[in-house]
């Protein structure tokens, strides 16, 4: 016999990376991969004319496209840009060309979306701890920098404007030209590394777009590691072409990391990330000197599990410039979170003597996966008996996790709706049954027929035929599951042109005030944002988007201790009839299997609008949350009236999650062998 690996449990699966319609395309590295160099140079005017730069300057092609299109051979834009320093200036020069058929102009839309324009980003600090990424974006007409109001804590960006920034803008019928100038005063140093992109934004008549980036990864203006990095080369030394490959000790078909750091050995302030591709191949030209090789960003996912790789042994590089530089393969090998899970769980027999225990389970997974905060309630015997916030509300701040610090609860808002709707059908103020449609239609779903038969009761179970988020049927309702957000929100306008009052008000009179909750906010408000802490990317924080209107999928901002309450209020049976419960709690809908997912021992699915399973301790209720920054869970087993809620401004929060349900309630699980 031996411990095995448990299982993500299919209700996790679904419920939590079901991910909300503001998660945009950012994947985060440590930096992306793309490495320049900027040569010293004089003599420029700025004013369009690029005659004055000089002709052996590398021109690097913008090749990392987004498209709306999806066909390659509908671009019209081509691009590249140079770069250079001059030091008695101490100012940056970038250089950038154009060609494009059909240049727009949109004065008076400033969205970045609605006509063509250019975006420069600038990490000149560039610390291993992140400083921030300036967004300087351009065009004919406008200028602004980039969500400088939501990235406050970094310094530079708070203190950035355009008073040390000059531009050139030249165009022409096909072709338009962007000149730079900045002054970054003790930045320019030679030799040292600085964060840089670049973006050209190309809107057409047509109404399609298209992105054209130096370095790989989108919302560069969120985090510096979605940039590029650039040489500040001392002299016309040519940098020299290094390669080389990782393996790992054991092929387990696992992949690779995104890049591999290069620090220099003498130089602090020369720092490169080489991209890796997805075979362990890279290569880079770099600049004469020693370096340390390492992981920078060293969490691995495969398949419903994430750990660390690490290279075997330290390695050094010495580049002499002789020839090109061939590396031996660097080993690396899997590091996995320690093994903390008891044979039996620890709520069990929690007392105040267990808290210890506690504390060092939640404290190695924030440092084994970098999670900045949690908040954690822990309910047994039908009661709060613990409740504890670890870490920092930002990571850049360091600003220590409150009590009434509030974390974003994602689709954990589903359920809470759900309550608020059993409610009114209870007493007959909406039915549950009826065609929503009758109450309210959807003219974005006017041409599929078969939406009409959409009811409320669909929408709780998930299975009404939208997609998570998007305007379209993908099949017949009520015919098998399809988790749904949209249906969602689809159902809350329903319910507040049914009853004839805005959804927050509805809220309060259905839920808040009938339970005497607090700390639950669903909407943008001076004192949401005095409490609200900053969402995570592998460890950076995110731009935090404040709901404009509730949003009853996914706007609900809280914390442990308070939604305790709501937990034990459900578990207590209150406010709703016994027959109306057994509708929640009764696995309706079970969850289908994703591709290599293993069937589960025990039925996990959807009840009316809660997540539902049976485990060896009898049914389980609950609901995931994952807004991509923030990952949240609530359990509660039923029969045991014992349970957790947890809450962490994390990306990778599940995986303290999922552990939680083996540690805290259901133990080590131990498979046969033969």
């Amino acid at each position: 016999m031996h411990p095995a690996h448990f299982n993500t449990p299919l209700w996790l699966t679904h419920c939590l990376f079901c991910i909300s319609f503001f998660l945009f395309t950012q994947n985060t590295l440590a930096n992306n991969g793309t490495i320049g160099y900027a040569y010293p140079i004089k003599d420029i005017t700025v004013d369009g004319d690029l005659s004055d730069w000089p002709a052996d300057l590398i021109k690097y092609p913008l090749t990392n496209f987004s498209n709306q299109s999806d066909s390659v051979k509908d671009r019209d834009l081509r691009a590249y840009l140079m770069m250079g320093y001059n030091l008695a200036e101490q100012c940056l020069y970038v250089a950038v060309e154009a060609w494009d058929d059909d240049i727009v102009r949109n004065p008076e839309n400033p969205l970045w979306y609605t006509h063509d324009m250019q975006v420069l980003y600038l990490d000149p600090a560039h610390k291993p701890e992140g400083t921030g990424v300036i967004g300087y974006e351009i065009n004919l007409d406008t200028a602004k920098i980039v969500e400088q109001p939501n990235m406050l804590w970094y310094e530079q960006v708070k203190h950035a404007t355009w008073d040390n920034v000059k531009v050139k803008i030249i165009h022409g019928e096909n072709k338009i030209i962007y000149e730079w100038r900045i002054l970054l005063n003790e930045h320019i140093v030679p030799g040292r590394t600085i964060g840089f992109d670049y973006s050209v934004f190309d809107k057409d008549t047509d109404q399609r777009w298209t992105a054209a980036s130096w370095g790989d990864n989108n919302m560069k203006h969120a985090s510096y590691k979605n940039i590029g990095d650039v040489v500040l080369m001392p002299t016309a030394e040519k940098p020299e072409k290094v390669s080389g490959v990782l393996k790992w000790e054991e092929e387990q078909g696992y992949s690779f990391p995104r890049t591999i750091q290069c620090s220099s050995t003498t130089n602090p302030q020369l720092r490169l990330q080489v991209a890796v591709d997805s075979t362990g191949q890279y290569t880079a030209q770099l600049p004469l000197a020693g370096y340390n090789i390492s992981i920078p960003d060293p969490l691995i996912w495969h398949k419903h599990d994430v750990f660390k790789a690490k290279l075997r042994e330290p390695f050094t590089l010495e580049i002499n410039g002789n020839h090109p530089t061939i590396v031996p393969p660097l080993m690396i090998t899997k590091e996995v979170v320690a093994d903390l899970i008891p044979e039996r769980g620890l709520l069990h027999n929690f007392d105040a003597t267990e808290t210890n225990k506690m504390d060092e389970f939640i404290q190695h997974y924030q440092a084994f996966y970098d999670i900045p905060g949690v908040s954690l309630s822990l309910i047994k015997d039908g009661q709060l008996v613990f409740h504890k916030t670890y870490g920092v509300q930002n990571a850049v701040t360091r600003e220590p996790i409150k009590e009434q610090s509030l974390f974003e609860a994602a689709s954990v808002t589903k359920p809470v709706f759900a309550y608020v709707v059993n409610r009114l059908a209870e007493r007959g103020a909406f039915d549950l049954d009826k065609p929503l449609h009758e109450y309210l239609p959807f003219e974005d779903l006017k041409e599929y027929e078969e939406y009409k038969l959409m009811t409320g009761r669909h929408v709780l179970m998930h299975v009404s035929g939208l997609p998570n988020w998007g305007r379209e049927m993908k099949f017949k309702p009520g015919t098998k599951y399809g988790y749904s957000g949209e249906g969602f929100e689809y159902l809350k306008r329903a319910v507040a042109h049914v009853i004839g009052k805005d959804i927050q008000q509805i809220l309060n009179e259905e839920l808040i005030e009938p339970l005497d909750l607090y700390n639950m906010y669903f909407v943008d408000s001076p004192e949401l944002r005095e409490v609200g802490v900053s969402g995570h990317r592998r460890g950076v924080p995110t731009i935090q988007y404040w709901p404009e209107e509730p949003g009853m999928a996914w706007s609900m901002f809280t914390e442990a201790k308070a939604f305790s309450r709501f937990a034990i209020a459900l578990l207590e049976g209150r406010g709703l009839a016994p027959a109306t419960y057994s509708n929640m709690f009764t696995l309706l809908t079970e969850f289908p299997l994703e591709e290599g997912q293993p069937k589960p021992e025990y039925p996990e699915g959807m009840g009316l609008g809660m997540a539902i399973r049976e485990s060896p301790f009898g049914k389980v209720f609950g609901h995931g949350g994952n807004n991509g920054d923030f990952q949240c869970q609530f359990e509660i087993y039923k029969d045991l009236k014992m349970g957790y809620i947890v809450f962490t401004n994390s990306d990778v929060g599940y995986h303290l999650h999922k552990n939680l349900v083996q540690f805290l309630v259901e133990g080590k699980k131990i498979e046969q062998t033969d």
